[in-house]
């Protein structure tokens, strides 16, 4: 006699379906928390200031207060100047160091071309120069921009040598410079990090300068 069986499926299916939803949300919520762990990364800092009673205060506009004001900007431009233009034959390698630093990286290539191009070591040497710089202080086509600040400078440039007392050479200058607006904070030289960044919050992006002698 043939023999006669059935089996039931039922329970199997129900427990496999309710596993296919709870892995499926599980997958969603996964997706949703690397998002919001994305979006909390990038979320600008709250910075909590203190007033004079220890009583805090929280500074919701962080960019605005954090933005490079005209006073800095004029230090700035000042001391890269000094660096870049006021050769002296005791410091200028260490000067222009100091000077590329506070470029960005595309233009230190070009800055670096120039002075090779022109021999500015061997000229500093030879002559044993000594240079004082004088800025006019008069900033003229200012264009503050979103993420840089373009304008003209005019000054006055005296050389002298550590070589000849008798020499002297007095030059006339304007020059244009773009300062770009990059993040506040040290490059972490270990990394090599192309990320651009500085303690002044600008960096030079830009610098042609015309010279007349005088």
């Amino acid at each position: 006699m043939k023999r006669k069986y059935f089996e039931i499926w039922g329970d199997s299916l129900a427990l496999l379906k309710m596993m296919r939803w709870v892995i499926i949300l599980l997958a969603f919520a996964v997706i949703g928390l690397i998002l919001l762990l994305r979006i909390e990364k990038n979320k600008m800092p709250i910075v909590v200031k203190v007033d004079s009673l220890g009583r805090p205060e929280v500074i919701s506009d962080w960019r605005s207060l954090n933005a490079v004001s005209w006073p800095e900007v004029q230090n700035f431009t000042e001391t890269f100047m000094e660096y870049y233009t006021a050769w002296n034959y005791y410091t200028w390698n260490e000067n222009f160091q100091k000077a590329f630093k506070m470029m960005t990286i595309k233009y230190q290539q070009t800055a670096q071309g120039d002075l090779a191009r022109n021999q500015a070591d061997v000229e500093i040497q030879k002559s044993q120069y000594k240079t004082k710089l004088y800025i006019s202080g008069k900033y003229e086509n200012i264009v503050d921009a979103k993420d840089s600040i373009r304008f003209k400078i005019k000054g006055v440039r005296t050389f002298e040598s550590y070589l000849n007392r008798d020499f002297k050479k007095e030059v006339i200058f304007e020059a244009e410079l773009v300062l770009k607006k990059v993040p506040r904070g040290q490059k972490d030289a270990a990394k090599k990090s192309a990320e651009e960044v500085s303690p002044w919050g600008l960096l030079v992006d830009y610098y042609n300068e015309t010279t007349y002698n005088k």
